[in-house]
């Protein structure tokens, strides 16, 4: 019962990057932009190759390293998955930004549902991941949760806390 139990929690650092180490590819599930540009960009600095893959009407390739997907169609993920994985590549994890932006907050338009909630379990499911194989999703928010007692700033970002809960104990190998 104390598992069930958590309360957000902030740490301050200095801001110096620490040094990471990383391997095959990885997925970056960003708006279009300079956020997920500079998250790839570090990505590959680490070691890594870099998947970009934007919120878009259709599946669509664009090229070697960039993707767009319908957030609400798991079948878009999985094919970004399968197309990778037939070209040879190895999914070693994946970082979701779909959620820092405002330009979907609009209440009650689904944009947020599909960005914030939809995509995440969509994303556990085309991965594929298991208690052998494991695999890293890494999950961020802008506006989700109150700090110093302020309001919630886009109270669809925080739709993403029921599939980071509750996913890892549903999808064996899933680390959130």
């Amino acid at each position: 019962i104390d598992q069930w139990l958590f309360a957000p929690t902030w740490t301050r650092d200095d801001g110096r990057a620490a040094t990471a180490h990383l391997h095959e590819s990885w997925l970056v599930l960003a708006p279009d932009g300079p956020v997920g540009d500079a998250v790839a960009r570090r990505v590959v600095a680490a070691g890594a190759a870099a998947i970009l893959v934007a919120p878009g009407s259709s599946f669509q390739r664009h090229g070697a390293s960039r993707f767009s997907v319908r957030p609400d169609a798991g079948e878009d993920l999985a094919a970004v998955v399968r197309d990778l994985r037939d070209a040879g590549a190895t999914i070693a994890g994946a970082i979701h930004l779909w959620s820092t932006t405002s330009g979907h907050d609009t209440p009650g338009n689904g944009a947020e549902l599909a960005l914030s909630y939809h995509s995440l379990i969509g994303l556990a499911a085309a991965l594929e991941p298991s208690p052998e194989a494991p695999v890293p999703v890494i999950v961020a928010t802008t506006g989700a949760e109150s700090v110093l007692d302020e309001q919630v700033q886009v109270p669809g970002h925080a739709m993403v806390r029921g599939p980071v809960l509750s996913l890892p104990s549903e999808v064996p190998g899933l680390r959130m």
